[in-house]
Order: C-alpha cells, then sequence, then structure tokens
C-alpha cells in the first residue's frame, strides 16, 4: 500500500496478524501507545518521514527487516515480548529505542544507523545480536545488563563473597 496522508493509528489494538509488506508512507505516521497482539510485519517498508511507535507492545514476532525509516524511528519505551526482527534496515533519521525492552531475540543483524541511535536503558533478556549493523554511537551496552539471569548469579555471587568474608573474620576472631 501507499499512505499518501499522515497515518494515525494511537493507542490502536490490532489483531492476530498485520502485515504493510513493501508499503510507503510518505507522511508522517504514528502508532504510538499501540497493541500488536499477534504477527506484526513492517517488511521491507519506507517511512519517509517520523514514523513514532513510542510506548507500544508487540505480543509475538515483530519484522521490520529491509525497512527504511528515512526520518526519525521512535521506539522509546516499546515492549516486544516476540523475537523483533531489524535486520538490514536502515534508519536514515535518528532511531530512539530508549527504555525498549526485548524479552526475545533482538536482531539487528546488519542495519545501518546513519544519523545516530538511542538504547540508553533498554532491558535485553536475551543477548542482543548487532553482527555487521553499522553504528555511529559506540556500543555502551553492559554484557548481561537487562538479563535476570545474569543479574541473579551477579547477586549470588556477592552473597557468597560477603558470606564468605564474614565466615573468615569470625573464624580470626
Amino acid at each position: 500500500g501507499r499512505f499518501l496522508r499522515a497515518v494515525i493509528a494511537e493507542k490502536t489494538v490490532f489483531g492476530p496478524h498485520v502485515r504493510f509488506h513493501l508499503s510507503r508512507f510518505e507522511e508522517p505516521v504514528s502508532f504510538s501507545q499501540s497493541r500488536f497482539g499477534g504477527l506484526a510485519e513492517f517488511l521491507e517498508v519506507t517511512f519517509r518521514r517520523k514514523a513514532d511507535f513510542s510506548g507500544s507492545s508487540f505480543k509475538l514476532g515483530t519484522g521490520f527487516s529491509g525497512s527504511h525509516f528515512q526520518g526519525p524511528a521512535d521506539f522509546s519505551e516499546s515492549q516486544f515480548e516476540g523475537d523483533a526482527f531489524f535486520t538490514f534496515t536502515r534508519f536514515d533519521g535518528e532511531a530512539d529505542f530508549r527504555r525498549a525492552r526485548f524479552r526475545a531475540t533482538a536482531d539487528f543483524d546488519d542495519a545501518q544507523f546513519n544519523a545516530g541511535e538511542q538504547f540508553s536503558g533498554v532491558t535485553y533478556e536475551k543477548e542482543p545480536q548487532f553482527a555487521r549493523a553499522k553504528r555511529l554511537t559506540p556500543s555502551t551496552q553492559v554484557v548481561g545488563g537487562g538479563n535476570p539471569q545474569v543479574q541473579y548469579a551477579i547477586t549470588l555471587g556477592l552473597l557468597l563473597l560477603s558470606a564468605m568474608l564474614i565466615a573468615y573474620l569470625v573464624k580470626s576472631r
């Protein structure tokens, strides 16, 4: 499809399958705070102006692979419950993923971030994939920083170390 005017679908609930394959959005698009209850396919889509998906939730797999964001792309505070694919996606405007949450695969392999990207405060439950991605900002992601299992392992290690220090101090008296 080709959308010649602005598309505003804020706070919209989408059903089991949404498909915009090869669509072109000529004007700004807002899916802000929308809920995609099933598979959401935005494969090889062109967004010529701002694309706002901030605060949206994607319950099943989500694909933006091969898409081209010519303006800013806002995915801040979005929730991705299923696999999210941004492979071969081109971001010519700033890509904002601040405070987004990825509960499954977050695949940005071969993506291009040509105007910068924001990934501060992002939570990944699985290690994100950025193989061959072109990024302007060096990655500051702490390995496992958003992974609860890693956080539990670190906490357990610190507790064990503390217990050993206390036992040593008690024994040395």
